[in-house]
């Protein structure tokens, strides 16, 4: 899920539209250079345990490897489509 984080909306606005279409499995994107990052990121901790689901880095996960098919869907996905 992109979070948009590049854009000039507020954390709250982009951790509203991220949280809305999270689901279990999904990778958050963020980025290290925008300003809003650190107050979205903390939103984004907030809103996922409050949801029941545990944030882990990507350090923690295992490679999976997927189709082309549903790498297209991800990525159509992760853009809030």
């Amino acid at each position: 899920m992109e979070s948009r984080d590049w854009t000039a909306q507020p954390a709250a606005a982009l951790a509203a539209h991220t949280l809305a279409h999270i689901r279990p499995g999904s990778v958050i994107l963020l980025h290290d250079g925008p300003q809003v990052t650190p107050e979205l990121l903390g939103a984004l901790l907030t809103g996922l345990r409050e949801r029941g689901l545990t944030p882990v880095t990507l350090n923690d996960l295992r490679p999976h490897r997927i189709g082309l098919r549903e790498g297209w869907a991800r990525l159509r996905g992760s853009y809030g489509g």
